[in-house]
C-alpha cells in the first residue's frame, strides 16, 4: 500500500507499507528472499516521510523506515539479517529539471550472531529529469 497526503499546499505527507514473502524486488527481506533451502523469506516493513517545501527550489524532508524480516524464516547463520531500520534527513535543490540533494541517513541493523551495526551515512546527488 502506498499513500501520497497533502497537508498543506508546502507540507506532505508519503508512506508505504508492505507485507509479503521473496519481497527483494520492492525493497524487502533486508535482499533476503529465499533462504539456502530455497524457502521463501517472509518479510514487513514501510516507511514514512514529511516535506516541507520552502520555495520553488527548496525541500527539506525527513522520514523513517523499517524492514523486519520473520526471523524464524532466515537462516540460523552468524551475519543473516533480522532487522534494518534508517531514519534520513534531507535537502532538495531544483532548478528547471535539475535538482541536487544532500541527504544524512543512520542505518541500524540486527543480525543473528554478530553485534547489532549502524552506519551513518551522507550522500550527494544529482538528477537530470527528462
Amino acid at each position: 500500500m502506498d499513500l501520497t497526503l497533502p497537508i498543506t499546499k508546502a507540507a506532505t505527507l508519503k508512506g508505504e507499507v508492505w507485507h509479503g514473502r521473496n519481497l527483494p524486488d520492492v525493497r524487502g527481506g533486508i535482499a533476503q528472499g529465499v533462504d539456502g533451502w530455497g524457502r521463501l523469506i517472509g518479510s514487513e516493513g514501510g516507511w514514512g516521510e514529511l516535506g516541507y517545501k520552502f520555495t520553488d527550489r527548496y525541500t527539506l524532508v525527513g522520514g523513517y523506515a523499517i524492514d523486519n524480516p520473520v526471523n524464524g524464516d532466515v537462516l540460523d547463520q552468524a551475519g543473516a539479517r533480522t532487522r534494518n531500520t534508517v531514519s534520513y534527513l534531507g535537502n532538495n535543490f531544483t532548478f528547471g529539471r535539475l535538482e541536487f540533494g544532500i541527504e544524512y541517513l543512520r542505518w541500524e541493523t540486527e543480525d543473528k550472531g554478530l553485534k547489532d551495526g549502524t552506519n551513518n551515512r551522507f550522500n550527494l546527488y544529482s538528477q537530470f529529469s527528462f
